[in-house]
């Protein structure tokens, strides 16, 4: 294992509020002064992946993740002895980690201690790595912070979404607040959509005074007429998204034939959705709407939902890893297959609250009484690795590489134990077929 240090000034703060709509020119602009030009150049071709058309997209997402396994199992590696150890000096600088252009991996610490550096030779590592050491701040403090933004946007926007939203609160969210995690520089940027400076000033107000008043906020401007929704019509596993007036997380593709017309449409979670209702997510300034709801049990052993795509919907089988943007840092993606679960078998989760976290499964013919209903044959595994609004949200394991299978949806947490639905019983049951 080889490593290298360099240290760099970056925004002590963790938070950056961008009023713009995360277009390449803005969010190059902001890093070049972050980080250095290689960094900003890597930027700037993710963004440019982002915003390409789908085959384009997929072409380089799958390029990048053929060259980087070894570097994102070492990142993988990395995580799971921090899940463990959560005391200590290299837990207390840890800043968060990525894979570089060069296929390296990248590990950002805020604070330099020799402790660190003994414990990364411990863990060891397949790849070269980098430290970069700087005023990153706590990657576990960014993510706290993430999760408390995220979760009361969501209950603006679901208060707004049942009529019982306040005059401000209303407001607000024609803005469209919403948050991105950089894990190039461990800050959270957070989009809102203004048309000069008055209604700028009007935007950063209403958001100190309903969402928080964070004293590390900076702040940068961009046009309402930038936004086009070209650029925000990707859905990923993982991927939160609000329907009915509650937040579910999307799980995986699937599609059915209905009078030799074939549907396209990803599969989630039925509790408190209903058939023709609207599935969408706002982002970067857009409201996208991904699609009808045209399926729905909620019967054993069954809690899904169908959501059939819109046609401006595109879908990418990279599996979110953290922020509700769906960072793909870990580049796990789905293969479109159904995998029977064992006991034993690491089942890794994603949401849009919560984001990816891991288990080892404990059951798989579980069962719970929920809402007047007894759900058998359900997967199982310790501990709540789920939270509000990861309802519906993947569950799967990894087959080969990076290379994901299905296992099913998140369903319920129960006494300190996550459960989910298996693939194969709503495949069977709706007339679903994955890929």
């Amino acid at each position: 294992m080889k490593t290298y240090i360099s240290r760099y000034c970056v925004f002590m703060g963790v938070l950056l509020i961008l009023l713009c709509t995360g277009k390449v020119s803005s969010a190059y602009a902001v890093e070049t002064a972050l980080e250095t030009e290689t960094m900003a150049e890597h930027i700037k071709k993710m963004y440019e992946a982002e915003n390409a058309d789908k085959e384009e997209y997929r072409d380089y997402e799958n390029v990048f993740a053929l060259e980087n396994q070894a570097a994102s199992r070492d990142g993988d590696r990395l995580t799971e002895y921090l899940e463990v150890h959560t005391e200590g000096a290299l837990y207390r600088c840890y800043a968060g980690h990525y894979i570089s252009p060069e296929n390296n991996l990248i590990i950002l610490l805020s604070c330099e201690e020799p402790a660190c550096l003994e414990v990364l030779e411990i863990i060891g590592f397949e790849t070269e790595i980098e430290i970069k050491i700087g005023d990153y701040g706590s990657y576990f403090k960014t993510m706290a912070l993430l999760k408390e933004i995220n979760s009361r946007i969501s209950r603006i926007n679901i208060a707004v979404l049942k009529g019982e939203g306040t005059e401000a609160e209303i407001e607000l969210m024609k803005y469209y607040p919403c948050t991105h995690y950089n894990h190039l520089t461990n800050s959270i940027w957070i989009s809102v959509v203004t048309e000069d400076a008055e209604t700028e000033n009007h935007a950063i107000s209403l958001f100190k005074k309903l969402v928080g008043n964070y004293s590390e906020i900076m702040f940068g401007t961009c046009k309402k007429q930038e936004v086009t929704a070209s650029d925000c019509a990707t859905v990923r596993p993982g991927r939160g998204f609000a329907c009915n007036g509650y937040s579910f997380s999307t799980g995986y593709r699937a599609k059915y034939t209905e009078n030799g017309t074939v549907y396209n449409g990803i599969v989630t979670a039925a509790h408190h959705n209903a058939a023709q209702e609207t599935a969408y997510y706002y982002d970067s300034g857009n409201l996208v709407t991904i699609g009808k709801v045209t399926k729905v049990v909620y019967n054993n052993p069954v809690d899904a939902a169908f959501i059939r795509f819109n046609s401006n919907i595109t879908y990418n089988q990279y599996i979110q890893y953290s922020s509700i943007t769906g960072s793909t840092a870990q580049t796990h993606y789905l293969n479109g297959t159904t995998y029977s679960p064992a006991v034993g078998n690491t089942l890794y989760k994603s949401g849009g609250s919560t984001y990816r976290t891991s288990e080892t499964i404990s059951s798989v013919s579980s069962a719970s009484y929920t809402s007047g209903i007894y759900f058998t044959d359900m997967i199982a595994v310790p501990g709540a690795i789920a939270g509000g609004g990861d309802s519906g949200g993947i569950a799967y394991r990894l087959v080969s590489g990076n290379s994901a299978g299905i296992l099913g949806i998140v369903k319920a947490i129960s006494n300190d134990v996550t459960l989910f639905i298996k693939a194969s019983n709503i495949n069977s049951i709706l007339g679903l077929t994955s890929y």
